[in-house]
């Protein structure tokens, strides 16, 4: 959960169709950037806060090193090589399909679901779980790497 509406909205949707919901912070990058401040602590209390108001279980997981390493490393190799990097296929990569999968399991966390809207949402108030999944997107890596044994799986992008 990053404590924004996409994943807020998922989990809240989640829980009233009767899932069990754990909400996961996965804390790749803390430090400010020269004339940018990163807004990590604000998002992390912001998932909390979500999380309490759901009576929802919340963990964090900190990939901040292995993101250095994994994504940000990479990203800056790319562009010594005169390339353009894909820092988000990256991510999705090394982060949410590699470490966050392995740490998943080790928490005892079966399903996965990474909530990344396609396409806005008029009707929240109306929609169902299996409305909402419908309308989640998976990044190209997602449809090539299992998170997890079992994941709730985004069906057809048609409303």
């Amino acid at each position: 959960m990053s404590g924004g509406v996409d994943s807020s909205l998922t989990a809240a949707l989640l829980v009233e169709q009767g899932y069990d919901v754990t909400g996961v912070y996965m804390k790749n990058w803390s430090q400010d950037l020269p004339g940018m401040q990163c807004p990590w602590a604000e998002d992390l209390a912001d998932a909390k806060r979500v999380a309490v108001q759901l009576g929802i279980d919340f963990i964090v997981f900190d990939f901040e090193h292995d993101y250095k390493h994994k994504v940000v490393d990479y990203m800056l190799a790319e562009y010594q090589a005169g390339r353009t990097p894909n820092p988000d296929i990256m991510c999705n990569q090394e982060i949410s399909f590699g470490f966050f999968r392995y740490s998943a399991r080790a928490w005892g966390l079966t399903s996965l679901l990474l909530a990344i809207m396609r396409r806005p949402v008029a009707h929240v108030q109306r929609m169902t779980a299996r409305r909402l999944i419908k309308n989640i997107h998976s990044s190209p890596i997602a449809s090539t790497v299992r998170p997890t044994q079992r994941k709730i799986r985004p069906t057809s992008s048609t409303a």
